[in-house]
């Protein structure tokens, strides 16, 4: 399977659950024209920064029981004790794979059941310090496993949050981790990290956009096919995209209050609070010139390493 009909296959796997379990997938910040300007600003930008390359950067390299270990200090340093045991589980089913990009992990999910059931989290064997942090993304997704279907609207609110906490927590990880490893620079890496990912989203969405534009060029038996991908291409880069732009703001906020802002972290986990209430709580939207300058700044301030 190529890379396209791989992505053809996602797509058609995407709008398959999202018609069986109901999932919100509208665009609400996109019905603003200043929240549309404010997207669209971004992405021009975003094609156009040049990044060094992250699989260049150099980290100090750890055991993977020291990997686990940090991951079970840090999160419960984060989330609090109450997810101690189940952070342990998750420990239990890494594996390691030869994978270039020390950054890249992947749970494995079986579905036979009633409920998704992860049986494995596959991380690089390289591993290194920023595995820590790519990992504990992992391990949010995993928290938030229950509602990946029957509640998701309730808890996650909209498909393009789904992404939210992972990165959120993501820079908090990398905020405690610069102590431990100073000479590594984590937080300026992992900013270049998360705007390559940005950055490819961006290049991506601009192909599929052309690709709807040449959509007669292609054979009317593939052109639905070819429609089904471009549309998916747009939810997937969206979300990324604006996952980092409102985790980015809710960084600054966690730096000013942590206490808060992990509070209600634990209770959307545990299924008491909503990532729409988050967001309305602290005012983050595209079309909310604090949001939209948080994320300019960065781009104006990209580190040099």
């Amino acid at each position: 399977m190529d890379e396209l009909q791989a992505a053809i296959y996602q797509a058609i796997c995407f709008y398959e659950d999202a018609e069986r379990f109901n999932y919100d997938i509208t665009f609400p910040e996109l019905q603003f024209i200043k929240g549309e300007r404010n997207y669209n600003r971004i992405l021009s930008r975003l094609k156009r920064i040049n990044l060094p390359n992250p699989l260049l950067f150099k980290y100090t390299t750890l055991t993977i029981d020291e990997l686990k270990e940090y991951l079970v200090s840090l999160l419960t340093k984060i989330l609090g004790p109450e997810y101690t045991e189940e952070i342990t589980r998750y420990n239990s089913l890494l594996k390691a794979r030869n994978i270039s990009n020390p950054f890249d992990s992947v749970i494995e999910t079986n579905l036979d059941g009633k409920e998704p059931v992860i049986e494995r989290i596959y991380v690089s064997n390289k591993f290194y310090s920023i595995q820590v942090a790519s990992t504990a993304h992992e391990y949010v997704h995993g928290l938030l496993n229950k509602y990946n279907q029957h509640d998701y609207n309730r808890v996650l609110t909209n498909i393009h949050y789904k992404e939210l906490l992972s990165i959120l927590i993501e820079y908090i990880i990398c905020y405690e981790l610069s102590e431990l490893f100073k000479e590594d620079s984590l937080q300026e890496k992992h900013d270049i990290i998360r705007l390559h990912v940005n950055k490819q989203h961006a290049s991506e969405h601009e192909s599929s956009e052309l690709l709807l534009r040449n959509i007669q060029a292609i054979p009317p038996i593939l052109a639905q096919q070819y429609k089904l991908y471009i549309a998916y291409e747009n939810h997937s880069s969206f979300g990324y995209i604006t996952s980092d732009i409102y985790a980015t703001r809710l960084f600054e906020y966690f730096k000013d209050d942590p206490k808060t802002l992990l509070l209600f972290i634990k209770r959307i986990i545990d299924g008491e609070k909503s990532i729409k209430e988050l967001l309305k709580h602290y005012n983050i939207a595209l079309n909310n010139p604090d949001t939209f300058a948080s994320y300019n700044k960065r781009l104006d301030n990209i580190p040099k390493l």
